[in-house]
């Protein structure tokens, strides 16, 4: 509701609704920032947005341009050049029918598979330097691998490396298998897969974990956990990894100094608050196996739990259809900050070089990061001497955010950062009809209806302040009303 300044009698901390952020909502609210911060245009920030206003300058996220296609690809690499069913697209079982749901996918795979190849050229290259004798093939671990989507077309780009699929679900990975033979036209030939290592050497130690494909003879799966795979390996990757997972999957990189490529997602399970996503019992007694923030950077910021749990639910960003504007740029930023954190550790950890790079396009997910490190210049996914290219497109969005928290940053935002002009006016012409309507009552007010969101009552509550109102919010979560 929104009354002219002066009508009430009543006291600012005395209203039964409350005022907008009265001293009380404050503390309760900003337990551990008991002063709200305030952004562009005099908006209250929310909890989040003060967490992300108190990294920015310590963190400065930016990301790196991802790494090229092979020259002279074609505009459907890499899909052209394995078989239609080793695709996602496509009518058979496993595939997708949907051409929207494929193209995103496929623009998920080719993005991976791009950083993964150009990784594999440079360990080859850099191998082949070094040794005196034949290269030995590379090793290249699937995380969380599913059923081969990513892993079958790798497999069959290079097949002088071995590809290992890692997972849980014993059924994902017989599929992997099943499909395997659809691929290569031997249906018929569903007998147990030899159990060995591409190395040569008989498998002791996994035994009932570690399956070869008949038909692509460089491809394995392994039944089981990220952990409990222990062989060496050079390259691990992990697509869409939940939770914690991606960063045990990055943790596995590292005791064993291979690179990576990983697209984390479901960050929101970093909440604290929430159960651990990598680990199911069935007493739901979970336990978490990672400690956040990772970094000693962001240890730096003392940042509480309840920063951490509020950055990572807001950074559990799922609107594609707001990918490239600049609504929710915020909340975008927030998924870079934890993001940067796993680089940072595995940085201070490791000794890492890292990279933060975006899918191409980045409509093809909303959980579109894409996390890369190396241990050596000469293992750098990148081509020697050119130097690690900015994507100033990606760079501008954590601007907008920038613009949006820093006051004194307003003078550089442009219309549309937290609202439009033409949204404003709309809000603006309602309150004066309101007014006008209703000018020679004493107390009037005029209530919004339900239902419109978090942004668009930040809008009313900025207009009201400007004309000099009172205004206020009131109702629960779902049917908050101002």
């Amino acid at each position: 509701g929104s009354e002219r300044n002066g009508k009430s009698e009543e006291a600012d901390g005395e209203r039964e609704d409350g005022l907008f952020l009265p001293d009380s909502l404050k503390r309760d609210q900003y337990q551990s920032r008991p002063q709200p911060q305030v952004g562009i245009n005099g908006v209250v920030l929310r909890r989040f947005e003060q967490v992300v206003k108190d990294l920015l300058p310590l963190v400065s996220p930016h990301y790196t341009k991802i790494p090229e296609r092979p020259p002279s690809s074609s505009s459907s690499w890499p899909f052209d050049e394995i078989p239609s069913g080793a695709r996602v697209r496509g009518n058979a079982k496993g595939q997708l029918k949907d051409g929207v749901r494929a193209d995103r996918k496929e623009g998920q795979l080719r993005s991976m598979l791009q950083c993964v190849l150009s990784m594999v050229r440079t360990k080859e290259a850099s191998l082949s330097k070094t040794s005196k004798t034949t290269t030995s093939s590379l090793r290249i671990v699937d995380f969380c691998g599913g059923t081969g989507h990513l892993a079958i077309p790798l497999a069959l780009l290079l097949p002088q490396c071995e590809v290992v699929v890692v997972d849980l679900k014993a059924t994902s990975l017989g599929f992997v298998h099943e499909k395997v033979r659809m691929i290569m036209g031997d249906q018929d030939n569903d007998k147990d897969e030899a159990v060995v290592y591409a190395k040569g050497a008989q498998v002791t130690q996994h035994e009932q974990v570690l399956r070869k494909c008949n038909g692509i003879s460089n491809l394995y799966t392994f039944h089981g956990s990220i952990e409990a795979y222990e062989e060496p390996f050079d390259v691990g990757i992990a697509l869409h990894a939940c939770g914690e997972a991606s960063d045990l999957v990055l943790r596995a990189c590292g005791r064993v100094g291979a690179s990576f490529c990983a697209a984390p997602c479901c960050v929101g399970k970093l909440n604290r608050n929430k159960l651990n996503p990598y680990i199911y019992h069935a007493t739901a007694g979970n336990i978490p196996t990672v400690s956040y923030p990772q970094s000693s950077l962001l240890a730096k910021s003392n940042m509480t739990q309840d920063d951490w749990n509020d950055l990572a639910r807001a950074a559990d960003f799922t609107d594609g259809d707001q990918i490239r504007s600049t609504r929710n740029a915020a909340r975008r930023t927030a998924k870079v900050l934890l993001e940067m954190d796993r680089l940072e550790y595995m940085k201070e950890t490791y000794g890492y070089h890292t990279v933060l790079c975006r899918m191409d396009p980045w409509e093809c997910t909303p959980k579109n990061d894409v996390l890369l490190g190396w241990l050596r210049d000469d293992l750098s996914p990148y081509p020697p001497g050119c130097g690690l290219e900015p994507d100033e497109e990606c760079n501008r969005d954590i601007e907008v955010a920038q613009r949006h928290l820093f006051t004194q940053r307003a003078e550089e935002a442009q219309d549309g950062v937290d609202w439009s002009k033409e949204e404003e006016l709309e809000i603006r012409t309602t309150i004066q009809e309101c007014l006008i309507s209703a000018k020679d009552e004493k107390d009037a007010t005029y209530v919004f209806p339900k239902g419109l969101g978090r942004r668009k009552r930040k809008l009313i509550h900025y207009v009201a302040e400007q004309m000099q109102l009172r205004h206020w919010g009131t109702g629960s979560k779902d049917s908050t009303r101002t």
